[in-house]
């Protein structure tokens, strides 16, 4: 809902997707609000995070790469854009010749993952929300605040089907 596509669900699930946006919007506008937290709790598994690390020098090749969808990190809507990481999705079914073409491996700690790679069965169309997502499963005070901003400034926008993603619930 939040890149502007109606899944294939039934209806009483996309009125539960919706009451889940409104909620969404209402945590990101309360000063006590925590979206961070709620995205974590709403969406631990939709895709199977790896830390990797890879050669500084290919870090480029890795961003360039059309197998990584980016996002997190790497998506511009984060404000946190780097040099030093690649994040993103990658379909499941391409990631281990992706890991063998950039010769990626497991890192041996997270202070060392310079690609942090979503493996995901089906990837998801990035949208804001997955951003903020991706920015809250660091667990930490910067990018929590970051995955605040990346919602709040998309809300503000309202660069959104606001009848798809809200129905008759608006926020």
């Amino acid at each position: 809902l939040a890149a502007g596509i109606r899944p294939e669900l039934e209806s009483r699930d996309i009125s539960r997707l919706r009451a889940n946006m409104v909620r969404l919007v209402h945590e990101v506008r309360s000063n006590d609000g925590d979206p961070a937290g709620l995205l974590r709790s709403w969406l631990p598994g939709r895709a199977e995070r790896r830390e990797l690390s890879v050669a500084e020098a290919d870090l480029p090749g890795v961003l360039a790469d059309d197998r990584l969808i980016l996002s997190g990190v790497s998506d511009k809507r984060a404000g946190m854009s780097s040099p030093r990481i690649a994040e993103g999705y990658i379909d499941a079914q391409a990631a281990r010749k992706f890991f063998e073409d950039h010769f990626a491996v497991d890192a041996d700690n997270s202070a060392r993952a310079n690609l942090i790679a979503h493996v995901a069965m089906v990837v998801p169309p990035i949208s804001p929300v997955v951003i903020a997502a991706d920015l809250s499963d660091y667990r930490a005070g910067r990018e929590d605040r970051q995955a605040q901003v990346v919602l709040d400034n998309w809300i503000e926008s309202r660069d959104y089907d606001e009848k798809l993603l809200f129905g008759r619930s608006r926020p």
